[in-house]
């Protein structure tokens, strides 16, 4: 007890670290059930595939399927522009907002 005492700054370390702790491993064991049932956030949130609409989830392939399709899929192009070419302002607006005379 000579730690809380000398230091509560200790004390308020470990409740916050507790507390965002907690939360995170929350947001994770969630995502973690989603991935293991083969739906988005979305869709269990609005009850897309609840048992009232009779639809099966075309994309639920079981707990290990998802899984495995989720971590061992191919990684595609990236839908983001190349940033390796700079560019200074007045090129980029002459590039994307290009100015039409009539």
């Amino acid at each position: 007890m000579d730690a809380v005492t000398d230091s509560p700054a200790a004390v308020i370390a470990i409740i916050l670290t507790f507390t965002l702790g907690w939360g995170l491993m929350s947001l994770l064991s969630y995502h973690c059930w989603l991935l293991s049932i083969g739906q988005t956030t979305n869709e269990q949130l609005t009850n897309v595939y609840s048992e009232e609409n009779a639809e099966r989830n075309p994309y639920d392939h079981g707990c290990c399927g998802n899984t495995q399709l989720m971590m061992c899929k191919e990684i595609g192009e990236s839908l983001l522009p190349d940033m390796n070419e700079m560019m200074t302002a007045t090129e980029y607006i002459d590039t994307h907002y290009p100015v039409t005379v009539t």
